[in-house]
């Protein structure tokens, strides 16, 4: 059994409220797992604070492994997250890797010093931050605060790379971020 926390943030738009819908049922399909699901007020913070706060919550509650999930990110029928929990297993370094998302692609890290060595094999590339659905591991990390901006995945990937762990994506499984273009969570 998997802990999913299934984070969601309804902002009153009806088609943003149907998408959270669609992917909550959908992981309520998901063999193995135990959904919880988050909102900005069962952490008592604001939409903006919700980004960090919401992965602490998982991070302390989840277990060894766990998973955070946005709102509007669309598991494919036929995935389990037996393999993604097994690739996480076998890449000990890597403390969060994303399903790659289906209908956007990755551009490339530019933001690594040359010397760092960026990780890649058949299963994971590494990349600057994880986000959508994020199959984690628990660590033990001082959570830097929010920034104005409000985007936090590249804010935790970066106190994780501090702490020796890398973030990424799964290079073969993918999920549908049926929220692109309709803006975000916060």
């Amino acid at each position: 059994m998997i802990k999913v926390f299934f984070c969601s943030s309804p902002k009153g738009s009806v088609t943003r409220t149907y998408m959270s819908l669609l992917c909550e049922h959908r992981w309520l399909e998901e063999p193995g797992v135990e959904l919880i699901k988050l909102t900005p007020g069962d952490c008592d913070v604001s939409r903006v604070k919700f980004q960090r706060e919401r992965r602490i919550v998982a991070n302390r509650e989840g277990g060894d492994h766990y998973v955070v999930a946005d709102d509007d990110c669309l598991l494919p029928s036929g995935q389990t997250l037996e393999i993604a929990k097994e690739i996480l297993e076998q890449h000990p370094r890597f403390a969060v890797i994303s399903y790659s998302l289906s209908n956007h692609s990755l551009g490339s890290w530019t933001s690594v010093p040359k010397e760092y060595g960026l990780y890649e094999d058949y299963d994971v590339v590494e990349h600057a931050a994880a986000g959508g659905i994020r199959v984690c591991r628990h660590v033990d990390l001082i959570w830097p605060p929010m920034r104005p901006h409000g985007r936090y995945d590249g804010i935790h990937a970066e106190a994780l790379r501090k702490e020796g762990y890398r973030t990424g994506y799964f290079k073969h499984l993918y999920c549908n971020h049926i929220g692109e273009g309709y803006g975000s969570i916060i």
